[in-house]
């Protein structure tokens, strides 16, 4: 954590971990209708927090959330491989151009963090893939 922050992956015990990246992700993202207003119950969530091919990621100084990813591993038809596919990536803030999101990206791709039975490009996984939406002054979105 030389960096002041660390990055983590959430797992079948993240529940708590998982409302506050929801929170993280309503109020970067100024959506707290999509994010707050109808949370999943928490059978749900501990089934997603169970799958293998959903990550989530958050990156933390102390306890306090800076930032957070979600992601999903898609198997491919073309060939036999897999893209991880970021759908969110946010960063509070405060702790913008410090490394945040590149860490959740670097970390996360590289299996570092995700615990998980593959990596790139180990398992498979040929591309990941990282949507960037519009900002609203018709700019590209940073993070």
């Amino acid at each position: 954590m030389g960096r002041g922050f660390a990055v983590e992956r959430l797992g079948p015990d993240g529940l708590d971990r998982l409302r506050q990246l929801n929170d993280l992700f309503g109020a970067v993202f100024d959506d707290r209708d999509s994010y707050c207003r109808r949370p999943p119950d928490n059978a749900y969530a501990a089934r997603l927090l169970a799958r293998e091919d959903t990550i989530l990621l958050a990156a933390l100084s102390g306890e306090a959330m800076i930032g957070a990813l979600a992601a999903y591993v898609l198997p491919k038809f073309e060939q036999a491989r897999s893209e991880i596919y970021i759908y969110d990536l946010a960063v509070v803030p405060d702790w913008r151009r410090r490394g945040v999101a590149t860490a959740l990206i670097d970390e996360g791709a590289n299996g570092q963090v995700l615990d998980m039975p593959f990596a790139l490009p180990a398992a498979g996984v040929h591309h990941a893939w990282v949507e960037i939406p519009a900002a609203p002054d018709g700019g590209v979105a940073r993070v």
